[in-house]
This record gives structure tokens, C-alpha cells and sequence, in this order.
């Protein structure tokens, strides 16, 4: 059964996601998740969510990009 599964998702790849702020990222995130419209509020941190897509695994990240979120980030 491993191997199987191996063999199937055997293309995976991880995708950042940045952007200016409600430039759309999460949307788009739940958009390719779900295939559907999801109401969002602004990321705190970030958002993960892996999608299957033809034979192929996607990692993606959302990255918050808020002025508020990225100021706790900073060091110095």
C-alpha cells in the first residue's frame, strides 16, 4: 500500500504564496482546496494546505502579509 501511494503522488512540490495586503492569497489558497469560494479574514502567520492536482501533490503556503504580523517577525 505504500509503495502505491509512493508511486502515485510522486510529484510533490511546496509553493509560497506572498503578495501585498487582500491581494487575494488565501482565497486563492481555499479556492484550489476546496473548489470553492471561502470567506477569509486576514492571516495571522500563515495558512497551510496540501492540494492534489493531476498526479501531483502541492504544499502551499500562505504567508500573512500585514504590517502588524511581519512587525513581531523582525529581528532587531
Amino acid at each position: 500500500m505504500g509503495a502505491l501511494w509512493s508511486r502515485r503522488w510522486r510529484r510533490r512540490y511546496h509553493l509560497v504564496l506572498l503578495g501585498l495586503d487582500a491581494a487575494g492569497k488565501s482565497t486563492a489558497l481555499f479556492q484550489l482546496r476546496f473548489g470553492e469560494y471561502v470567506s477569509t479574514t486576514p492571516t495571522v502567520g500563515f495558512n497551510c494546505e496540501r492540494v492534489r492536482i493531476d498526479g501531483a501533490a502541492f504544499d502551499l503556503w500562505d504567508v500573512g502579509g500585514q504590517d502588524k504580523v511581519r512587525l513581531f517577525c523582525s529581528y532587531g
